[in-house]
């Protein structure tokens, strides 16, 4: 069996890990996930698990304090796509009932949290949910406990209610939607997470300290606890991880070779390589998965290039068609440009021979007026005729008459003759 040194494990996550060490937080997150594993290794553990759940439920030291054997590992494959790699770290179920405890665990804060908790809450439900009873009136329906477990440096100040992150109605009361129970060790001091007596609670302390005086002294007095190969292995991890970041390489060695002395050299290399083994089996899963997710990019690359040439040739055909389209309109826009002249010039004429029917008009109407004039004048002189001749005609007709009279013609007979009234005979008689 090849042995397995500390420097092999620095010099294989030097090669995983890229760090700046001028940054605040880390790039990557393969750093927060080695911290991760391990707390979600002891949370695995069921005598943890109830320890903690117990605690912070307010359970603990009553009677209704759950026990490990009360408590079962829910695998839950419901995540949904929007936290597809932000699944659930753990979720128990307790035996023969509907409640879950859901367990979150954070390095860094989120603030999509309560939204994410509500995610997960729904999609627990609606696996354990039993739809054939929903109508029932005494049904009750299955219920979450989530937990988030902060191991952040800075103190949470996400929203804890969903609520909290929803438009109000004004004028209306606050009504609980969902929220999630928090452990935030900033909100716990290094002596409070020491008296507690579980493995957890001294990782925490671990994670929580920043003197490296302090966190020498408690690796220290857990070298001297009595560790199974479980916790061992936890321990290993977080020093090689998110602790051991905070120390010495040197200091690290020498506390990977007192637990060696005290463990025996073969069960630590057994630890060791199991550690490195599942990284590395990890990394090769993720270059598998990228390598399958770019051959299947690569086939689409290729459907889509021989989408893009046939387009291509399409185009192709199209521009050939729009080139024979130009020249044609081309073509129209010179015959249009020399009808355009043509039609200039006959504006042009039309213009003159506009102004020369205009003149033609107003000389027209000026004869126009003078034919009228004469008209007129003839009119006149018509109308004065005509009186003269029936002055004449009425004249000759009297003397007519007085001729008649005088050679003593019968009145009957002159009225008939002449066909003038007796009143106009009259007259005549008179003059």
């Amino acid at each position: 069996m090849k042995k397995v040194t500390y420097s092999d494990y620095l010099n294989y996550t030097k090669q995983m890990i890229k760090i700046e060490d001028t940054a605040t937080e880390y790039k990557l997150e393969e750093i927060h996930q080695c911290k991760d594993k391990g707390f979600k290794i002891i949370l695995e553990d069921k005598e943890e698990a109830v320890q903690f759940i117990n605690y912070v439920l307010e359970l603990e030291n009553t009677q209704y304090a759950i026990t490990k054997n009360e408590i079962e590992r829910y695998h839950s494959h419901f995540i949904t796509k929007d936290f597809k790699s932000k699944e659930a770290d753990i979720v128990y179920k307790k035996n023969g009932e509907d409640i879950f405890f859901l367990i979150e665990q954070q390095s860094q804060i989120d603030y999509s949290m309560a939204y994410r908790i509500l995610n997960y809450s729904i999609e627990i439900i609606r696996n354990a949910v039993k739809k054939e009873k929903l109508k029932n009136k005494g049904y009750k329906m299955p219920i979450v406990y989530p937990i988030v477990l902060y191991t952040g440096s800075r103190k949470w100040n996400a929203r804890r209610y969903f609520e909290e992150c929803q438009m109000k109605l004004k004028g209306l009361q606050k009504t609980t939607f969902t929220s999630y129970n928090l452990v935030d060790i900033n909100n716990y001091t290094e002596e409070e997470l020491w008296e507690q007596q579980n493995f957890l609670s001294k990782i925490l302390l671990l994670e929580k300290a920043k003197q490296k005086d302090k966190i020498k002294e408690y690796l220290r007095e857990i070298e001297k606890k009595a560790l199974n190969d479980k916790e061992v292995n936890v321990l290993l991890k977080m020093v090689c991880g998110s602790i051991g970041r905070k120390i010495e390489e040197k200091e690290i060695e020498e506390f990977i070779r007192k637990m060696k002395n005290k463990r025996g050299g073969n069960s630590m290399l057994t630890a060791l390589e199991e550690y490195f083994d599942n990284l590395i089996e990890e990394k090769m899963e993720k270059v598998e998965t990228r390598e399958k997710d770019i051959k299947v990019k690569e086939k689409d690359i290729k459907v889509k290039e021989k989408d893009i040439k046939v387009k291509e040739k399409d185009i192709k055909v199209k521009e050939k068609d729009i080139k024979v389209k130009e020249k044609d309109i081309k073509v129209k826009e010179k015959d249009i440009k020399v009808k355009e002249k043509d039609i200039k010039v006959k504006e042009k004429d039309i213009k003159v021979k506009q102004k020369k029917f205009q003149e033609k008009e107003k000389e027209f109407r000026q004869k126009e007026k003078v034919i009228a004039t004469k008209e007129k004048i003839l009119q006149d002189r018509e109308n004065e005729i005509n009186k003269l001749i029936e002055q004449e005609k009425k004249q000759n007709m009297y003397d007519i008459i007085k001729r008649m009279l005088r050679n003593s013609l019968n009145e009957k007979t002159i009225l008939l003759m002449t066909e003038i009234s007796k009143e106009e005979l009259e007259e005549i008689k008179k003059e």
